[in-house]
């Protein structure tokens, strides 16, 4: 598959609308440092217009989209996303499960979800420890650890810097809607990409830091950016003095690089990778560059 851009999406799961921890950047095919884009509206991103973004880009077709968070929960360890309760088998039927439970709720947050008798039992909260809870992960996740590509988190937990649950949840709200696009976006491994057509997969940032070299580090200046990003096969980035970014908008920059990096350099690899099962690719999903 050849893609003209690759756009990188830096989530939250925080309640609100308009939210810091949103960034967005964009490396057009080549060799070309990535740039940020700036909000549809407002000082910062909000899931809202992340969400027309995505819409946008995949009318537009040939553009690969990474979004930082889990788009399925863990289910072939237990067989089941939530064993001893009537779930869903199928990941499209877990995203319309958290739509509809959080349907009275503003801008994509999942708080209901995670607060509804039927599902609280089995996460950790702040100051609540859900009778069933486990930190359970992914195949794509234990294969992201054991593999030293970063120290995937488990959605079930909610607690910490770390915590992926909440982000990962309204993410599944995001994907709930755009499942309504399938002609113009397809939503990878969920789906099989046809050629000029746009694609969203799931990303992980710190995945891509770790492929440029960066070990557990962030990026702290211009000189760790352009390092990475050459790792990556890109041009330096050309950062205003003073410098004042966010490690969401070096996240961004440095995964928008290697996302267009790996799929020059790796190919089908990246689409068909050891462990991705049928069972797995409806179940579970897979983090792109997990190979």
């Amino acid at each position: 598959m050849t893609f003209q851009s690759f756009v990188a999406i830096d989530w939250s799961g925080a309640r609100g609308e308009h939210l810091p921890g949103i960034a967005v950047a964009i490396a057009e095919r080549g060799r070309n440092a990535p740039r940020l884009l700036a909000p549809l509206s407002g000082k910062f991103w909000s899931r809202a217009d992340v969400g027309s973004l995505i819409a946008d880009l995949a009318r537009e077709g040939g553009v690969l989209i990474g979004a930082d968070f889990s788009f399925s929960l863990p289910y072939v360890d237990q067989r089941a996303y939530f064993p001893g309760d009537e779930a869903p088998a199928q990941a499209f039927d877990l995203w319309h499960m958290i739509e509809a439970r959080c349907k009275d709720e503003d801008h994509l947050y999942a708080g209901a979800f995670v607060g509804d008798p039927a599902f609280s039992g089995f996460f950790r909260r702040p100051g609540v420890m859900g009778e069933s809870f486990a930190p359970r992960l992914r195949l794509t996740e234990t294969l992201c650890r054991e593999r030293g590509l970063g120290p995937a988190q488990s959605a079930f937990n909610l607690i910490g810097p770390a915590q992926v649950g909440l982000a990962s949840l309204s993410g599944m709200r995001l994907l709930a809607r755009l499942r309504t696009m399938r002609g113009d976006l397809a939503i990878w491994p969920f789906d099989s990409p046809s050629a000029g057509q746009s694609c969203l997969v799931e990303m992980y940032t710190r995945l891509f830091l770790s492929r440029a070299g960066m070990g557990a580090g962030k990026v702290r200046d211009r000189e760790d950016l352009n390092q990475a990003l050459a790792a990556l096969g890109s041009a330096p980035f050309l950062a205003p003095e003073p410098w004042n970014f966010t490690d969401h908008e070096t996240d961004v920059i440095v995964s928008a690089a290697g996302m267009r990096h790996m799929v020059g350099k790796e190919g089908s690899p990246l689409w068909k990778p050891a462990g991705l099962s049928d069972k797995v690719r409806r179940t579970e999903g897979w983090t792109f560059g997990v190979v």
